[in-house]
C-alpha cells in the first residue's frame, strides 16, 4: 500500500505552478524543487496519491496553454548574413529542376539535382548539419519551396512528397 500525505492548497499550488503537463508526476515536481536527482520511472512509495495527485495532473493539464515551455537549446547557431546562399537564389534553379522534369517530381530528386546545380554556389556553412538532422541548404530549400507556392509559382495541392511547378512559374523561367 502507497502511502497517504495531506498538503495544504498553498503547497498544492507551487506544486502546480512548477508541474510540466503530461510529464511531471507529483513526485518528480517536489524531487526537482528539493534539488533530489531525477529517476527513471515510477518510485513506489514515493508519490503523492489520492485528491492531491489528480488535483495536480487535471489542474498541470489545464494549464498547458499558459505554461512556459522549455526550450532545447541550439546547438547550431545561426548563419550569419552573407555566410550562406540567399534564398533567391535557390528559386530560379529549383523551377528549372521541377520543368526538366516535365514539371513535377518526388522531393529526393529535386533536392538531389538542385544540389548539382547549386553546387559552385553554395557556401561552407550551406553544408552545416541543423539540430533537426537536415543540412541547411535542403532545409533552406524546403522553405523556399513554401514561398514560391505562395506567390503561385509551384502547386500548392500536389500529393505529399511530390514538388510541383504551375503555369506561372513556367511563364517565369520563360522570361528569365
Amino acid at each position: 500500500m502507497t502511502p497517504k500525505i495531506l498538503i495544504d492548497d498553498d503547497v498544492l499550488a507551487l506544486l502546480k505552478s512548477n508541474a510540466e503537463p503530461f510529464v511531471d508526476t507529483p513526485n518528480t515536481v517536489l524531487r526537482r524543487l528539493l534539488g533530489l536527482p531525477e529517476t527513471n520511472g515510477h518510485v513506489p512509495g514515493a508519490e503523492l496519491v489520492g485528491e492531491a495527485e489528480e488535483a495536480l495532473n487535471v489542474a498541470t493539464t489545464k494549464q498547458s496553454g499558459q505554461r512556459r515551455r522549455r526550450r532545447r537549446r541550439p546547438t547550431t547557431k545561426r548563419a550569419q548574413p552573407g555566410t550562406i546562399l540567399a534564398d533567391e537564389e535557390y528559386e530560379i534553379p529549383l523551377l528549372a529542376t521541377l520543368d526538366a522534369h516535365g514539371g513535377r517530381a518526388p522531393t529526393s530528386e529535386v533536392l538531389d539535382e538542385l544540389a548539382q546545380r547549386l553546387a559552385h554556389r553554395l557556401m561552407p556553412a550551406d553544408h552545416e548539419p541543423l539540430d533537426s538532422g537536415d543540412i541547411r541548404w535542403r532545409n533552406r530549400a524546403q522553405f523556399v519551396r513554401l514561398r514560391l507556392i505562395q506567390r503561385g509559382d509551384m502547386v500548392s495541392g500536389s500529393p505529399r512528397g511530390i514538388w510541383e511547378i504551375s503555369d506561372q512559374g513556367r511563364d517565369r523561367l520563360v522570361a528569365e
